[in-house]
């Protein structure tokens, strides 16, 4: 299900929730580190990287099941 308003290409309700925790999250994070001396910057590359390598797993493990499963019924159809 998208996140965004198909007509209009904004959030749509479950986007802005989404929006909203993920603020909770990281405003405080950013608030620690930046008091222990850290630059914006690099607290914002840190948790982009942290999300993209989230999303990379994710994605090799749904395609890693999918792949399984169609190998399944490749091997059910040859056997019978």
């Amino acid at each position: 299900m998208p996140l965004f308003d198909e007509e209009y290409g904004t959030y749509n309700d479950d986007a802005r929730a989404l929006d909203a925790e993920v603020t909770k999250v990281i405003r405080p994070l950013f608030d620690k580190y930046v008091k222990m001396g850290h630059r914006f910057k690099e607290i914002a590359y840190v948790i982009s990287s942290n999300v993209d390598m989230e999303e990379c797993e994710r994605r090799l493990i749904r395609n890693g099941n999918i792949a399984k499963e169609k190998n399944k019924k490749r091997q059910k159809k040859s056997i019978t």
